[in-house]
């Protein structure tokens, strides 16, 4: 039943990562098995795993494939109930928009997260700057990410090489330490360590082609599992002291009182209004806030001081495009086109290959100075020729963001009508295609829609 479960698990992720890492963590296992004697044990895991074929194998084989299949079928058909279901070979196939989209563009995150580790080996790019940082390196249209779905890289992107060599010097002591206690653990701890082991270097093998340690769940099973694991040790093992217990504790008192002002900032500007506001302000981690929080201030027509929130986040994160295109639009809105058009120009400077709306912003400036829009036009036609083809295939579903919208109206600019017509009425189309196609149950927030 259990491996019928599992398989049945891998099979409904519609995951070709989960698979791989599946046949390596097995790949693993059989020879860590079959290096661990002491106590019969090995003889005593294999009699586990054979226990539920040793009668009748033929019968109980075909069980577990039925089985297999009739749980997936029934997943897929309730599935189907709200969801659109992408067949299994279609999936397996792997279709020319999926191949661009998932596998070309990893390997570009890769190849850009090595160019940024190399440009600031010592100390990196900064926390969670590969998002911002790689869009100038950039090659597809609409391929961007947060993370280059690759741990290792991130590290060496974001903190330096430092940083990724003691990680890696971190992992291979575990092992080691892990291995040189084997003898002298009890037959119960080996059978947790070697199925710990594989489990914990599947979440590792994962992170070679994905981040997904991004969410709080995956951090906290990882850690707290590999605690289980580097802590197995025999009680007739003596346990050294080395001096140093210290400093778990030191660490601990650390991080409980940054995490205690941080958890008070955001009580403060979650229950004070304004008030809690100006306290949350003072946080160590902004990460977006002054955008958030300009563009709130804009909705007002509170332009001075939506204004000066992206000076404040733009001292932090000079490389926000976004930050620089709404101080853009900022500009254009009191008249200063020059400012405006040179606002523009940085957002397209640090991300040229992701929102049109940048590409607007300037031509609008630039049209406004009189001043010629030939070098942008240069730069837009092999990017609005690729966007037809990822419009129509909704790639990153980017038919719903606001780039249709902005290719028409620069096509339109460039007096191509026919193109601009083709966003303004497939769009709608296209959106409610998908809806209908997807069987959404909530509101759509398009105001087509209302």
């Amino acid at each position: 039943p259990g491996l019928v479960a599992v398989i049945a698990a891998l099979t409904l992720t519609y995951s070709r990562g989960a698979w791989i890492n599946f046949v390596v963590q097995l790949l693993f296992l059989i020879p860590v098995l079959l290096a661990i004697k002491p106590d019969g044990f090995v003889q005593r895991v294999l009699l586990v795993m054979r226990a539920p074929f040793a009668i009748d194998i033929p019968r109980r084989l075909f069980l577990s494939v039925a089985g297999v299949i009739f749980i997936v079928s029934i997943a897929l058909v309730a599935r189907a109930e709200q969801f659109p279901i992408i067949r299994l070979h279609e999936r397996i196939a792997v279709p020319e928009i999926e191949r661009r989209t998932s596998i070309e563009e990893r390997f570009d995150f890769f190849s850009g997260a090595l160019e940024l580790a190399v440009e600031k080996p010592l100390l990196g790019h900064g926390p969670m700057s590969f998002g911002y940082r790689y869009r100038e390196k950039q090659t597809e249209l609409l391929a961007v990410s947060d993370h280059p779905h690759n741990w290792f890289l991130k590290v060496a992107a974001e903190n330096g090489l430092p940083a990724l060599l003691v990680l890696v010097a971190f992992f291979a002591y575990v092992g080691y330490a892990v291995v040189r206690r084997a003898p002298h653990t009890t037959y119960e701890e080996k059978i947790t360590a070697v199925f710990l082991g594989p489990a914990l270097g599947g979440g590792l093998i994962h992170n070679l082609i994905d981040f997904n340690f991004n969410f709080v769940t995956n951090v906290f099973l990882f850690w707290t599992l590999l605690g289980l694991l580097v802590n197995l040790r025999s009680t007739a093992a003596p346990r050294r002291r080395h001096g140093v217990l210290a400093l778990p504790l030191i660490a601990g008192v650390a991080l409980f009182l940054v995490v205690a002002y941080e958890g008070g900032l955001l009580y403060a500007f979650r229950t004070q209004g304004e008030t809690g506001r100006g306290f949350y302000e003072q946080t160590l981690v902004p990460r977006r806030y002054f955008v958030t929080r300009s563009r709130e201030l804009m909705n007002e027509a509170r332009i001075q001081e939506a204004d000066q929130a992206l000076d404040t986040h733009l001292a932090l994160n000079a490389y926000d495009a976004e930050a620089w295109n709404m101080k853009a639009e900022i500009a254009l809105a009191t008249g200063d086109n020059l400012r405006a058009k040179k606002f523009a120009d940085e957002a397209i400077a640090h991300d040229p290959k992701n929102f049109f709306s940048y590409y607007r912003n300037a031509l609008r400036a630039s049209s406004l100075l009189n001043i010629p829009t030939a070098h942008y036009r240069t730069q837009l036609v092999p990017l609005l020729a690729d966007y037809r083809y990822l419009f129509d295939q909704n790639a990153h579903f980017t038919v719903f963001t606001g780039n249709p919208t902005d290719a028409a109206w620069l096509h339109r600019f460039f007096g191509e009508s026919e193109q601009a017509d083709y966003y303004h009425y497939a769009t709608s189309e296209r959106r409610l295609q998908l809806i209908k196609e997807r069987h959404m149950t909530w509101e759509p927030p398009f105001d087509f829609l209302k």
